[in-house]
C-alpha cells in the first residue's frame, strides 16, 4: 500500500510538472530590479537573451536580475568547478495592461498608453526605433495642434 501512494504521488508530481529537477522560475518586471541569491559561489553565469533580462554580478552568490522588454528568456549558473547549478527560466512582463511593445524586425519601442500612446524609454532601446517613435510622436503632436505633419524633425 505504502509504494502505491508512493508511485501514485512521483506520478502526480510528473504529470503535474512539479519535479525538483525542473528549472526555477522568476518573474520580473519591465525596468525593474530584483537581487537573486545563489545556494553557492558561481564562477559562470550564461543569460540566454540579454535583450529580454540582464544580470549584474553582487558577487560570486548574489546577482542583480532586471527586466529590459517583455518576453521569456534562461539563465544558467555554473559553480566553481564548471559544473551546471541552475537552469532559471526569467519571465518579464510589463509594469501594467497600458503598455503596447511594437516590434520591427530586431528593433522595437514600447509605447505607454492610458488616454494617448507615448514613447516609454526602455532600457536597451536601440536608438534607430526610438527615433522613429519620436518623429511619430512630433508629426502626431503637430496634426493635433493644427500645424500639419510636416514630418521634417524641425
Amino acid at each position: 500500500m505504502r509504494s502505491h501512494i508512493l508511485s501514485l504521488a512521483v506520478s502526480f508530481m510528473a504529470f503535474f510538472g512539479l519535479s525538483t529537477a525542473n528549472a526555477g522560475e522568476v518573474w520580473l518586471t519591465v525596468d525593474q530590479v530584483r537581487a537573486y541569491q545563489l545556494p553557492e559561489p558561481v564562477s559562470a553565469i550564461v543569460v540566454g537573451n540579454p535583450g529580454i533580462a540582464d544580470i549584474e554580478v553582487s558577487s560570486n552568490t548574489s546577482i542583480m536580475l532586471f527586466g529590459k522588454r517583455p518576453g521569456l528568456t534562461n539563465i544558467y549558473f555554473f559553480n566553481l568547478k564548471g559544473e551546471r547549478l541552475d537552469n532559471v527560466a526569467i519571465r518579464v512582463r510589463t509594469p501594467s495592461d497600458n503598455m503596447v511593445t511594437l516590434q520591427r524586425g530586431v528593433e522595437y519601442v514600447t509605447y505607454s498608453c492610458t488616454n494617448n500612446c507615448d514613447v516609454a524609454e526602455n532600457v536597451g532601446i536601440g536608438n534607430s526605433a526610438f527615433e522613429v517613435a519620436k518623429q511619430e510622436n512630433k508629426i502626431k503632436a503637430a496634426e493635433i495642434s493644427g500645424g500639419g505633419g510636416g514630418g521634417n524633425g524641425s
